[in-house]
């Protein structure tokens, strides 16, 4: 994970540990995109947390995102991304969620009937689809993506979840990695290791990305996402 001290002069962050919540329309640090969604509410644990649910209906959705779309991937433009998530499956198997880079949040981001990201968008987004406890990486330029699994998580475990986006030396694709870290278990799952495990997204015509994650239900039940904190990262 990335260095707990950074220069804010050189360095553009966003960071929310969600001791409070800053949801005003177009001025707070997050705007809210839902469908019918449940009551955003801070959770009553140490260190602060905020729970996003759902309604109890199959497909609804409720995401947070920044404000504006401050990132990029570009040349010479690195990017980390960090989140502490918990998700207890109130229907087995059937939460979605995601956390990541994405360059419109619009509907959920998550596609209906447990069918993961859109076919087509630009990002990089750690997720969970409905019908399943895989966590997957997933690199998008346009509907060029490239997905693998990093681990199968537990209904109900914290995991510190990651990605790194380094930028190319020489030619036009920066390298993508993640790094989760299941609390639980003890366990750093490094998915990235030289010289073959990772991903490639393109750099140029890079596109305006929102810091956004969210949740959706896969059936009936009202799903919810804790999210413990958020940091996103980049040079200026």
């Amino acid at each position: 994970m990335m260095p707990i001290q950074v220069d804010k002069r050189t360095m553009f962050e966003v960071f929310d540990d969600f001791d409070k919540l800053d949801d005003a329309a177009t001025t707070g640090r997050w705007q809210i995109v839902k469908g019918t969604g449940g009551t955003l509410a801070l959770a009553n644990v140490a260190s602060g947390a905020l729970n996003v649910p759902t309604a109890a209906l199959a497909n609804d959705y409720q995401l947070l995102a920044t404000q504006q779309p401050s990132f990029k991937i570009a040349a010479e433009k690195g990017l980390f991304a960090e989140a502490r998530l918990t998700c207890a499956e109130a229907n087995t198997n059937q939460a979605n969620w995601f956390f990541g880079l994405i360059s419109a949040p619009t509907s959920g981001f998550l596609q209906a009937s447990n069918a993961g990201p859109p076919s087509s968008y630009d990002g990089v987004v750690l997720y969970k689809a409905g019908g399943q406890m895989a966590l997957k990486l997933q690199t998008s330029h346009g509907t060029t993506q490239q997905t693998s699994t990093v681990l199968t998580l537990v209904s109900g475990q914290s995991y510190r979840v990651g990605f790194i986006i380094d930028p190319p030396q020489t030619g036009a694709f920066a390298r993508v990695t993640a790094q989760v870290y299941d609390e639980t278990a003890g366990k750093l799952y490094d998915w990235g290791a030289p010289p073959n495990l990772y991903m490639t997204i393109p750099t140029a015509s890079p596109v305006a990305l929102y810091g956004a994650f969210g949740v959706m239900a896969g059936s009936g039940s009202a799903e919810t996402l804790q999210v413990d904190y958020v940091r996103f990262l980049q040079p200026r």
